[in-house]
């Protein structure tokens, strides 16, 4: 973010494997237009505005000028915290990324979608889950859980039959 020679970002846990509904979402970003995009894809999202390895972003749609003052914003809040605090990355995310520029986003939200569309820019997911995965799974680690059935409001139009959306 902020760096002139590049224009698409994404953030990411190494942890997690990329996917082809990942993929599908991204390019749905790019048709919107917005210059930032995050995920949520599990139910347990509801009270996180933005999951650390799990958000993107266009340099030439949200200005250099700003994307590098984020950057620096960022950084200052995580050496100013000196510790190694559990979901320190989303908690700043939240307060110098989302909130002040939650116009600017895209959310794309399989279970909470009704919750976080405060300011419309919630979306579904293009593709049907595939499985137990969900973006941000450890699938390293095989740790999935049966994600339950996602409600019939965050499903596409063309989707509205799945139950894993």
């Amino acid at each position: 973010m902020g760096d002139p020679t590049i224009d698409l970002f994404s953030i990411r846990d190494l942890d997690s494997q990329l996917s082809n509904r990942e993929a599908a979402a991204v390019q749905d970003w790019l048709v919107v237009g917005k210059a930032f995009y995050l995920f949520r894809d599990f139910p347990g999202t509801r009270n996180r505005t933005v999951l650390g390895g799990l958000w993107g972003g266009r340099n030439s749609l949200i200005g250099y000028d700003l994307a590098k003052q984020l950057l620096n914003q960022l950084l200052e809040k995580a050496v100013e915290k000196k510790d190694s605090i559990w979901a320190l990355d989303r908690n700043i995310l939240g307060d110098v990324v989302f909130t002040p520029h939650v116009t600017k986003f895209v959310a794309y939200d399989s279970y909470h979608c009704e919750y976080w569309n405060k300011s419309g820019n919630v979306r579904p997911y293009p593709t049907q889950r595939q499985g137990n995965d969900f973006l941000g799974s450890q699938v390293l680690w095989k740790l999935n859980k049966t994600p339950p059935i996602c409600p019939v409001e965050c499903r596409p139009t063309y989707g509205k039959d799945w139950d894993r959306c």
